[in-house]
């Protein structure tokens, strides 16, 4: 999990054991965050994807494991800027990651953000501000469907989750809104079984 005004990642076990924690205030090294907010895995490499929110950038960090190779760290790389150009974000709230590529809530852009999880290169955005097909206001969360990889968006500020279809990091279709009494809801995730769970903050 995430630990924002600590300024760390904490990684447990399986069962619950507290492995490690990453993490301090700070602006020059991998390691050094202000609020983070999300955080995914790569399934191939074990790297932790955090989305560092108040410094606009993302990090990585190699599997961190006991006893780490740094200091409550095992660095990986930092990189994505503060702007609105393809590579760069402002306040990404979180990550999610599948089929090599990783969704970012660039969340005051209001739009998402993909990035290929091998080269770290950034491959597409898609979204602009609005309430509309296509558009988004202040998307907080995002989550993959595990049997579709359809992505979830919880599109905050609009009040919806929006189901979006994807292939080789890029949109390829609007799927549909869910609308149903949301009140600013901040994340979402699917079971792959049909199932949609929403934090509606």
């Amino acid at each position: 999990p995430i630990y924002s005004v600590n300024q760390r990642v904490a990684v447990f076990s399986a069962a619950g054991a507290l492995i490690n924690v990453c993490g301090q205030r700070g602006f020059t090294s991998v390691g050094d965050f202000n609020w983070p907010r999300g955080v995914a895995v790569d399934p191939t490499t074990g790297n932790y994807w955090v989305a560092d929110t108040k410094q606009s950038d993302l990090q990585t960090l190699k599997p961190i494991n006991s006893p780490p190779s740094f200091p409550g760290c095992n660095p990986g790389t930092e990189f994505a800027t503060l702007g609105t150009a393809l590579g760069d974000v402002d306040y990404p709230y979180s990550i999610a990651i599948a089929n090599g590529y990783a969704w970012v809530a660039d969340t005051k852009n209001n739009r998402l953000e993909s990035w290929n999880v091998s080269t770290q290169a950034a491959v597409a955005t898609y979204g602009t501000k609005g309430g509309g097909t296509g558009q988004l206001s202040t998307p907080a969360g995002v989550g993959i469907d595990p049997v579709t990889g359809n992505l979830f968006v919880a599109d905050s500020l609009n009040n919806r989750v929006v189901e979006l279809s994807v292939s080789n990091g890029k949109v390829t279709g609007w799927v549909k809104a869910f609308t149903s009494g949301f009140n600013a809801p901040y994340g979402a995730a699917s079971n792959g079984h049909g199932l949609l769970a929403v934090a509606d903050r």
